[in-house]
């Protein structure tokens, strides 16, 4: 999987509850590359002067080390890290799992 890979997906107009139900598919990732992927998905409110980040997840193992130091895209909650781990048992199934948004505290 490609470095800093960014995807803007449609906006979601006004509503209590805003769902995201979309597809995220990657072409020619190698399966066992995933392991040592990490996906970050942020979503963000984009008013007219300014942007800011609701909330994200993050999903891996929370396993990274380099040079026997954690490394900072490691720190996957439980439930982000148990929800890869279904997705790495069966990488070309579709999996529909819900995950509660970390705190967004970034605004542009």
């Amino acid at each position: 999987m490609p470095d800093n890979v960014k995807r803007k997906l449609p906006n979601v107009r006004k509503g209590p509850s805003p769902k995201w139900e979309l597809p995220l598919r990657w072409e020619g990732v190698r399966r066992d590359n995933l392991k040592n992927t990490s996906i970050e998905i942020s979503i963000w409110c984009q008013e007219r002067f300014k942007k800011t980040m609701l909330g994200f997840v993050r999903l891996n193992l929370a396993q990274g080390h380099f040079d026997n130091k954690p490394v900072k895209w490691s720190d996957a909650t439980n439930a982000e890290k148990s929800a890869w781990e279904t997705f790495l048992k069966k990488p070309s199934e579709t999996h529909q799992i819900r995950l509660p948004l970390r705190p967004g505290s970034f605004e542009k």
